[in-house]
């Protein structure tokens, strides 16, 4: 289960990352873009499997 973990944000993180570099943006805002789809990409699978994140236990 943590490797479904680890890698399920990583799949939220590269679309937010190519769209950002798709719309020509600078590489600090399209790691910023990544990262933040990432956490909501976390979030929302969280919430949807009805799941405490670790971090929280």
């Amino acid at each position: 289960m943590e490797i479904a973990d680890a890698f399920g944000p990583g799949q939220f993180a590269i679309p937010g990352t190519s769209v950002a570099m798709a719309d020509v943006m600078s590489a600090s805002v399209s790691i910023l873009l990544g990262a933040t789809t990432a956490i909501a990409g976390g979030v929302a699978r969280d919430v949807l499997c009805n799941e405490v994140p670790k971090v929280y236990r």
